[in-house]
């Protein structure tokens, strides 16, 4: 995964991120501060393992939801 597909991730959290309070500002800061927080738009579906070190390394494993199958990431919206 390449840093751009990174930006790219991020920029579409942000373009997506809504006006709910479970969203704010301070909410997001405090879940991406202690790792809880999860946004209820991106879905990653069965990244491999060397996608999933990326994520981790750049810290954007911390909001997008990760599904072992499209039916599952479906469902979840």
């Amino acid at each position: 995964m390449s840093s751009a597909r990174i930006r790219a991730l991020n920029d579409m959290f942000r373009l997506l991120r809504g006006d709910s309070p479970a969203e704010s500002d301070t909410a997001l800061k405090q879940g991406l501060s202690d790792g809880t927080f999860k946004s209820p738009h991106p879905k990653l579906v069965k990244p491999n393992r060397r996608v999933q070190e990326v994520l981790g390394m750049s810290r954007v494993d911390t909001f997008p939801e990760i599904h072992r199958n499209v039916k599952d990431g479906v469902t979840s919206f």
